[in-house]
């Protein structure tokens, strides 16, 4: 009778190390890809943090381009409404 014990509790821990030792390492790569996914958002609020705050700059270059008429007005009103949008 204790063999059997002895040998369901082996059969046991046989089956059982295994598996948590594959939950360890399934929990480590989602963690992996949440912080991944949280530094790819991150940088994608960057930037686009960034070109909002360029775009008064973007603006003023292509009032220059007018002014000297490389671009047209209609050009120019064009881009503007499309990047103030963006804000």
């Amino acid at each position: 009778m204790e063999i059997t014990y002895l040998i369901i509790f082996g059969i046991t821990l046989l089956i059982s190390i295994p598996m948590s030792i594959i939950g360890v390492v399934i929990g480590v790569k989602r963690e992996k890809s949440i912080k991944s996914e949280i530094i790819a958002k991150g940088i994608q609020m960057a930037s686009e943090n960034r070109e909002s705050s360029d775009i008064p700059s973007q603006i003023q270059k292509l009032a220059e381009l007018n002014r000297e008429g490389i671009i047209s007005d209609a050009e120019f009103q064009a881009k503007k409404t499309e990047l103030l949008k963006k804000l």
